[in-house]
């Protein structure tokens, strides 16, 4: 009894701190992506700029040297430029495999897997990732999470230093 115990509490600790979406949050996220999906196979990738933290873009652009705006419009003008090449077959994301937590602040958040699909020069590839989704008030914002990335989201949101993907 007291084994049955133990592990009850361990999965009850476990569930409070990683673990599935809630399904309001699921809803609220997929109702975010989808739409982004259908922008990003019909070659938007400027689409993404859409669904990140506004706060972003002011750090990056203060980073840079600019302005938010014309961070904005420099990436938009570049993902048009990187699809000369590519074609852009399926963009899909996995809300039953997002691993969701909440940070000691309250702030909640989740790593969302994503596979890219595209053709490269004749050379059909896919690319499997994250995006960190985060609450932020009563809006999801997404990243396409890159390592490198790890600092601004630090300075955006403290709560969620030292994040990494998970594995």
């Amino acid at each position: 009894m007291k084994k049955l115990l133990i592990i009850a509490l361990s999965t009850l600790a476990f569930s409070t701190f990683a673990g599935d979406l809630s399904a309001e949050d699921s809803k609220r996220i997929d109702a975010k992506l989808a739409p982004l999906a259908k922008e990003m196979k019909a070659g938007n990738l400027g689409a993404t700029i859409d669904t990140m933290p506004p706060a972003f873009f002011d750090i990056m652009a203060k980073e840079m040297g600019t302005n938010a705006e014309a961070l904005k419009k420099m990436l938009t003008e570049q993902s048009g430029k990187m699809l000369e090449n590519v074609s852009l077959e399926a963009y899909e994301y996995d809300l039953s495999k997002a691993q969701a937590e909440t940070s000691e602040k309250g702030r909640d958040y989740a790593f969302i897997p994503v596979k890219t699909t595209m053709t490269v020069m004749g050379n059909k590839m896919s690319q499997d990732g994250y995006m960190l989704g985060v609450e932020d008030g009563d809006e999801w914002y997404f990243i396409n999470w890159m390592p490198q990335y790890a600092p601004v989201v630090e300075k955006l949101y403290p709560d969620l230093k030292d994040l990494k993907a998970p594995k």
